[in-house]
């Protein structure tokens, strides 16, 4: 994505898990949300885009959560099949160019803000990291997004040739579509 480009900027909003045996979405996932709209809100030039899938559709709960915030349900859209971080990132970067987004801010918390950007340049999304206030002091969290950082390098060049396919070709090519090929990094 070309900073450069038209159109209007995002706000990419990610979302997280959501607890077993708990009701309601993950505390991580509302203070994201929370943050994404309070970027969003009185910029008529930026549009809320939720992301997260699975079974419990985080994404949803992003627009919910954003929604009652006050950001208008015409400026948020929602990536829903994503699992992972790099899928957010590829499937995001596909929905952004798709309606004519420029990059914009990324939102997520302090520790897992290096890998999310991280994949999301590999996508092809230009964004600028926005942290929500408060996550840096989480030493449990760290440790987790070390761990997975380290994992993500490790398999850089799957990654390094994933990017490079990805902005050239849709999500799945359509040789992928005949062996019916699972997406990369799931």
């Amino acid at each position: 994505m070309d900073d450069g480009a038209g159109g209007r900027d995002s706000v990419i909003v990610l979302g997280a898990a959501f607890r077993d045996g708990r009701r309601g979405p993950n505390p991580a996932l509302v203070r994201r949300a929370r943050h994404g709209a309070r970027l969003t809100l009185g910029r008529s030039d930026r549009v809320l885009v939720a992301v997260g899938g699975g079974a419990a559709r985080e994404a949803a709960a992003i627009a919910e959560v954003a929604g009652a915030a006050g950001v208008p349900p015409a400026a948020i859209l929602a990536e829903a099949r994503s699992r992972n971080t790099l899928q957010n990132a590829v499937l995001t970067a596909h929905l952004v160019r798709r309606h004519g987004l420029r990059g914009g801010y990324l939102v997520t918390d302090w520790p897992h803000m290096p890998r999310a950007w991280l994949c999301f340049r590999l996508a092809g999304v230009r964004c600028r990291p926005a942290p929500v206030p408060g996550t840096a002091g989480k030493p449990g969290f760290w440790m987790h997004e070390a761990m997975a950082c380290a994992a993500y390098l490790a398999r850089l060049p799957r990654l390094l040739r994933a990017a490079r396919r990805l902005r050239t070709r849709p999500w799945r090519s359509p040789r992928a579509r005949r062996r019916k090929v699972e997406p990369p990094f799931s």
